[in-house]
């Protein structure tokens, strides 16, 4: 287990910044804000696609009211009137009465200096995606508050058709006084087969009212963007975002002020949520989703995501932690996916904060566009800085500091029964101190730890980190999680909960890298000993979740049959996207919390000293690792 803090997580958890404490009173006043939903039929097509724009009145208490314009499909705007509720947790993590559905709420993100907030519809049983985001209004703005340069992500499905979808990437210059000059658009249609189209526009202009409100008329030029917008600007003119007002639009679009012009992938670092809402035509399949994400600067990008994906045949709701890759260009314009995605512009960063260090981004957007592999997919991203939470009390648990132990995957990822969990904070115990024996107690130099009111199994604790096995009863969708040290309590934080959140341990101990992987005799495969294709190997893991036969929490494994196998017998291990033959799901035997899996790479695996490895269950799926294989 570790002890340390890995150095890609320290400018997080570790002598955490000055910032705001976060509750309901963080979200008031006005905010505009865009939302598109679509409505999958039994036959996988889109039965009605839904769009809405207009102002949300944040109480401050938990209450707001809107009025907006809405359409479906082929139809005109009309308005639209409504309220409902929101609760803001101290991470950031936010719910609200969906205004689309009054039933269903948004599972949401506020982000930074509570400027603009993002979510998607995720925890509903339906058929239906959405995609959702906000911004803060200013008082007494003037066309000016708009001037600069932007990047743009754009999703058109005109009168409600995924056969007419449109998506782009759109960089535009405005003056302070209505005009925008330089619109270029880079994005593809499936009604042109999908071509990748690069256009320029000219002639487009722009108003805003006093509130931050306003009209955008695109020129002439583009076959992918047309007509006229509704927009909104926020308080700082970092974000627009805009939907269409013509009969049969549906079209939104979000757009963050650019960096400057001599940005560069160290640009790009820090924790961020984000939003998205994808259209996977070929696969009729509509998939939306929330997240965290966390870029290093060197243009790697761990996420998390909760997405909800519906097809022909119903609704899913997974969890996944994906390893994107980044690469910014001087403008702040670049590439954001897996490598093989890696071509043509479809990410920009954005929506500038002044720092010590200088200009960083605080809200990035992406767009998927100009990629053969890409073609048939249409969608839009958004993406906002995590807040900084200010430490309170003298015991302080990170809100955002709830982490697998072993990929270290951003907030969003969830617990599972079972998983081995880092707690991050200040004043967490009184000196360094370690288990030293099992089972593990659940009380470690005066420290305790209760998830749901239930004490933990504890391997280690400090002042700043806590490492611990969640309990096997845990279960629900949301866990509370407080610390009590000698008597003194902690905050309590919220973290998601699901059946399991799959983690690979990494030789370099940050997640990442070559996994803690080792050939059947339990010597590790690395570049020097590498696997080779049709090896029996084994992986090891945290958060496989539910184990039979059961054995208590912090005691170790069965040692000898019948041993403690997943319940999960789905789980599953790519190498490079082929499918290896697991043998054994389950426990490691004599270990507390640690899993493993015993698996055959395929004949046919490819060589290389980093091979991406996939561990997939029946609900979530992750990719951090790789793996060296060669002959």
């Amino acid at each position: 287990m570790k002890k340390t803090i890995p150095g890609c997580l320290f400018f997080l958890f570790a002598g955490i910044a000055p910032g705001q404490q976060l509750d309901n009173s963080s979200l008031t006043g006005d905010y505009g804000f865009i939302q598109m939903a679509a409505d999958v039929d039994g036959g996988g097509a889109l039965a009605a696609v839904r769009t809405i724009g207009g102002v949300l009145s944040f109480d401050g208490t938990g209450g707001f009211t809107f009025e907006a314009q809405s359409a479906t499909g082929a139809g005109a705007l009309q308005a639209a009137a409504g309220g409902g509720s929101y609760a803001v947790e101290s991470s950031g993590l936010l719910t609200l009465t969906n205004p689309l559905d009054g039933g269903t709420f948004i599972n949401a993100r506020l982000g930074a200096g509570a400027e603009a907030l993002t979510g998607s519809t995720t925890e509903v049983e339906s058929t239906t995606e959405d995609f959702f985001a906000a911004v803060k209004l200013p008082s007494g703005a003037t066309e000016a508050l708009a001037a600069g340069d932007y990047i743009a992500s754009y999703l058109s499905l005109p009168g409600g058709s995924a056969a007419q979808a449109r998506s782009a990437l759109i960089a535009f210059s405005s003056d302070a006084a209505g005009a925008l000059t330089a619109m270029r658009v880079s994005g593809h249609s499936a009604a042109s087969e999908d071509r990748p189209a690069a256009e320029s526009v000219d002639g487009s202009t722009y108003s805003l009212t006093a509130n931050g409100s306003g009209a955008l008329a695109v020129g002439a030029g583009s076959t992918l963007i047309a007509g006229g917008f509704d927009i909104f600007v926020s308080e700082t003119g970092n974000y627009i975002l805009g939907h269409s007002n013509a009969a049969g639009g549906r079209s939104v679009l979000v757009a963050v002020r650019s960096l400057g012009n001599s940005s560069s992938d160290a640009d790009f670092a820090g924790a961020f949520w984000f939003a998205e809402f994808n259209l996977e035509l070929d696969r009729s399949r509509y998939v939306a989703g929330v997240g965290g994400m966390r870029a290093d600067g060197e243009g790697r990008a761990p996420t998390a995501r909760r997405t909800h994906e519906a097809t022909a045949a119903g609704f899913g709701i997974f969890d996944d932690g994906l390893l994107l890759f980044s690469a910014v260009d001087a403008g702040g314009a670049g590439r954001l996916g897996i490598p093989e995605e890696l071509h043509g512009d479809n990410f920009g960063i954005g929506a500038p904060a002044e720092t010590a260090a200088g200009l960083v981004p605080n809200g990035f957007v992406s767009a998927q566009v100009n990629h053969l592999r890409l073609k048939r997919i249409h969608g839009i991203l958004f993406g906002v800085r995590m807040p900084a939470i200010q430490p309170e009390g003298e015991v302080f648990l990170a809100p955002q500091g709830a982490v697998n132990a072993a990929a270290f995957a951003p907030t969003t990822y969830p617990l599972s029964p079972g998983v081995l969990l880092s707690l991050f904070g200040s004043g967490l115990a009184p000196m360094t101190a370690f288990a030293d024996g099992t089972p593990l107690p659940t009380s470690l130099a005066g420290v305790s730890v209760a998830v749901n009111g239930v004490p933990a199994p504890l391997f280690f604790v400090s002042a700043g980190q806590i490492n611990l096995q969640t309990p096997f009863s845990l279960d629900g969708g949301r866990a509370v999680i407080a610390v009590n040290n000698n008597g003194a309590p902690s905050n309590e934080i919220a973290v998601p909960v699901s059946a399991t959140s799959p983690g690979v341990f990494s030789v370099n101990q940050n997640g990442l890298g070559h996994g803690i992987i080792t050939h059947a005799n339990y010597t590790l495969v690395s570049e020097d000993s590498p696997a080779a294709p049709g090896e029996h190997i084994v992986v090891f893991l945290t958060g496989l979740g539910a184990v039979a036969p059961a054995f208590p929490d912090g005691a170790p494994a069965p040692g000898a049959e019948p041993f403690a196998r997943t319940v999960d017998q789905s789980v599953s291990v790519e190498f490079g996207g082929e499918a290896g033959t697991v043998s054994y799901s389950g426990a490691a035997p004599g270990f507390v919390g640690l899993y493993q899996i015993n698996v055959q790479a395929p004949t046919t695996a490819f060589i290389g000293p980093a091979i991406p490895l996939t561990i997939s269950t029946g609900n979530a799926l992750i990719d951090y690792v790789d793996i060296a294989i060669g002959l």
